[in-house]
């Protein structure tokens, strides 16, 4: 156990190195050798990015010596075809002792080389002999084109039939394309219990994939830009356990939200957010009208205590946005409000939201406070300029100063703030505000402001 000890993770896996252990403890004595070489569990977590054909060696090593140990592994491919397919072969033979993957596939032209070799485990005429009964987590990051595509659906539609104990499954595609068609993963989401999906879909995709997972907690869509060609569920489909909900769309969202109930969401993120080498102009998308009144009616027929509130949707209005904390004043504890400058999209966020924030005490001494127990802010892009003198620091100031003057929100209203993270334009914050939340910060507030940070900090 001494030795497991010694092992250094990164992300959960352990990077090839023969400057590190377990490959070091092999250099301190005989004895030391010959247990760390009989120790099959040094063995069983590995994070390779092979670059020379003595990467491979060495991967085939580790391996055979892992035993029949349950297996963690990271593999990054980005190099020549062959180096390729030689490391995925030795990741494909030892499916039966996969426990947790994660596959970076940097090389766009040679994912099919995945499905090729696992159709090379099947009988004439027959099915792939691959069965994964060990498999909890399974993560691939692709870059494939809509033909990739195509052959990697049916390929994964065989790994994850065979994956009894499968709970987490996260694909990313990063392909900017639409397809001629949507994509169908005839996966086996029953028993999963966190699902990330990142390639082109739509709302109606969705939601039928939603709908065969019961026991979901954490769903995660990261690219849902395809129009529904037919009609959304009527009925509202009710998931009792999701508590995480994300979805980046350039969709009109209004039919989804329609068709859930979530009565546990604490957690959910809303973005109309564009991949960094994007461009709106260049794309011809547009960024789809806010959906108010779908979003409010899904909670409220949830029911739920939402605690984090992640907002990057620039359509929406600062009364659409005061609307969403007052059914959330209670248990809200994160809010992210992200706006859009450029274009035709404009900040939306102003004084008026501040002072809706501020924990204020009237010269009575009765105490009123809107989300009591907000503890972190973000306002990314979203703060209309100029703001008036005061608005920021005195609502920043009343949420986390335990001056007498405040009679301490932490002590008559709930949780103190704890961190703010401001990304603003020039201008937007007064100068006198800007050397008050200088103060804050020195005194021991978590402040980040990024783009004025030169002018001010």
């Amino acid at each position: 156990m001494i030795f497991i000890h010694c092992l250094s993770y990164t992300d959960g896996f352990v990077e090839l190195d023969n400057e590190q252990a377990p490959t070091l403890l092999l250099h301190v004595c005989r004895f030391w050798r010959r247990l760390a070489l009989s120790t099959q569990k040094l063995w069983s977590n590995i994070w390779i990015t092979p670059c020379h054909i003595r990467d491979i060696h060495t991967m085939r090593g580790w391996l055979n010596l892992s035993g029949d140990h349950p297996l963690t592994i990271y593999l990054s491919i980005d190099c020549d075809k062959e180096l390729a397919r030689h490391a995925l072969y030795l990741m494909l033979v030892t499916m039966d002792r996969w426990q947790n993957v994660r596959l970076e596939w940097g090389n766009r032209d040679e994912i099919p080389a995945l499905a090729f070799l696992c159709r090379n485990n099947a009988p004439p005429g027959g099915e792939p002999h691959i069965w994964t009964p060990l498999l909890e987590t399974f993560e691939l990051n692709t870059l494939c084109n809509e033909v990739g595509v195509g052959q990697l659906v049916e390929t994964l539609a065989i790994i994850m039939h065979n994956a009894p104990k499968l709970r987490h499954f996260i694909w990313i595609n990063q392909s900017w394309k639409p397809p001629t068609a949507p994509y169908k993963l005839g996966i086996a989401w029953t028993h999963l219990s966190e699902l990330t999906l990142s390639y082109f879909m739509s709302p109606r995709d969705c939601i039928e994939i939603m709908i065969q997972c019961p026991l979901i907690q954490s769903c995660t869509f990261g690219l849902v830009r395809l129009q529904a060609a037919t009609p959304l569920p009527i009925s509202p489909t009710v998931l009792p356990h999701l508590h995480t909900l994300s979805i980046n769309s350039f969709i009109n969202l209004s039919n989804f939200f329609d068709a859930l109930v979530l009565p546990v969401l604490q957690d959910v993120r809303i973005l109309n957010r564009l991949h960094e080498d994007e461009d709106l102009v260049d794309l011809e998308v547009t960024v789809p009208e806010w959906c108010q009144g779908s979003f409010i009616s899904l909670l409220c027929r949830s029911s739920c205590a939402l605690e984090i509130l992640h907002l990057g949707t620039p359509t929406m209005s600062e009364d659409d946005l005061i609307e969403c904390l007052g059914l959330v004043n209670v248990s809200l504890k994160h809010l992210y409000v992200k706006g859009l400058s450029e274009g035709p999209f404009g900040p939306f966020v102003t004084s008026r939201t501040l002072n809706l924030l501020a924990h204020h005490v009237s010269t009575d001494g009765k105490i009123s406070c809107f989300c009591p127990n907000l503890s972190i802010i973000q306002f990314d892009d979203c703060l209309v300029s100029p703001l008036p003198e005061g608005a920021l620091a005195d609502m920043i100031k009343s949420r986390w100063s335990l001056s007498p003057e405040f009679f301490s929100h932490q002590r008559t209203c709930g949780e103190r703030l704890t961190e703010v993270i401001l990304d603003v334009r020039r201008g937007v914050i007064p100068i006198v505000d800007a050397r008050r939340l200088k103060l804050m910060q020195q005194e021991g507030l978590s402040l980040t402001i990024e783009a004025i940070s030169s002018r001010f900090f």
